[in-house]
This record gives structure tokens, sequence and C-alpha cells, in this order.
């Protein structure tokens, strides 16, 4: 019980910092949540990976070029 509740209240406070744009403490909380089970802050981690960004930017570019041929 406890486990869901610490892991409720990391996802919950990385989401406040996210949105304070405060990447460093919300990266730590989500991935405190995150090992804690928490999908959607797997999710958010991988949203805030700055090379996870410029990665689907590329690949998206990639596949615009393609279907236009």
């Amino acid at each position: 019980k406890y486990k869901l509740t610490k892991c409720r209240a990391y996802t919950q406070r990385g989401i406040i910092h996210r949105m304070q744009n405060n990447l460093d403490a919300a990266r730590d909380d989500f991935n405190e949540s995150a090992k804690l089970g928490s999908k959607f802050s797997r999710q958010q981690l991988v949203d805030i990976n700055p090379y996870a960004q410029l990665c689907n930017q590329m690949v998206t570019q990639i596949l615009g070029n393609y279907q236009n041929y």
C-alpha cells in the first residue's frame, strides 16, 4: 500500500516540477516513481529527454520525406 502512495506522490510532484519548468527536479521524481512501477512516469522521462526529442524529430522528418516520394 505504501509503495503505491509513494509512487503517486513522486508522480504528482514530478508533474508540478514539470509545469514549473524545473526539469531536473521533475526528472528525479519521475525516475523514483518509474522505479516503483509507474508507466506514466517512464513516458514522462522519455518526453523530457532532449535526446529522445531530437530522435523523434528526425524520425518524423525522415518519414515525412519518405511519404513525399
